[in-house]
């Protein structure tokens, strides 16, 4: 767990997103934490979208079938190479693309203050610290990280293929893909019962 900067970021339970869903009030940031559940990708690249990578068409609010993230938004890794990533829009995030008002036709899906900005990594953290205080989740371990671990150790729990989800995330080796997935203390306690006596 995440505590004052150290560790990994905590995994957030379904229990705790829905709880955080109800005191998130601006449909900015409800957009923007949807994405990030239903695609596992890092908040800067998503700050960073363009209203055309996500909506075929912004006047009709009619999404791609994917979400693009192009490859100068991503994090590189440790090669310092990332690529472009593509994520299929899920049926519960299109809605939430359809009830959105895109800000403009182009530019910045989120922007930010000054004209041609988007929207800063630090204002969409301070919300979040704001947000999980009013749900009261301050403390958790949870940070804007939260969603990349969550996403990726809840498919891979739920028997999802490892490598369609790295592929899903981008992940570009096993070592750095396998740091994201949390075990379950439950589920190790099955495993070993699989064990003949």
């Amino acid at each position: 767990m995440k505590i004052d900067g150290h560790g990994q970021a905590a995994i957030i339970s379904l229990e705790q997103w829905q709880k955080l869903k109800r005191k998130i009030k601006n449909p900015k940031y409800q957009l923007l934490f949807a994405i990030a559940w239903f695609t596992g990708e890092r908040l800067g690249a998503i700050l960073q979208l363009q209203v055309g990578d996500v909506y075929a068409n912004p006047q009709t609010r009619e999404p791609h079938q994917t979400i693009t993230f192009r490859r100068q938004t991503r994090k590189g890794g440790k090669a310092g190479k990332a690529e472009t990533r593509q994520v299929p829009i899920d049926p519960r995030l299109a809605v939430e693309l359809k009830a959105f008002s895109p800000p403009a036709t182009d530019g910045y899906l989120f922007p930010g203050r000054s004209p041609g900005a988007y929207l800063t990594f630090q204002a969409a953290s301070q919300y979040l610290k704001r947000v999980l205080a009013k749900a009261g989740l301050s403390g958790l371990g949870i940070t804007t990280h939260s969603w990349r671990r969550t996403f990726i150790t809840y498919l891979c729990r739920e028997g999802a293929d490892y490598r369609e989800v790295k592929e899903l995330t981008g992940h570009r080796d096993w070592n750095s893909f396998e740091r994201y997935i949390q075990s379950d203390p439950k589920r190790k306690q099955k495993t070993l019962s699989l064990l003949p006596g």
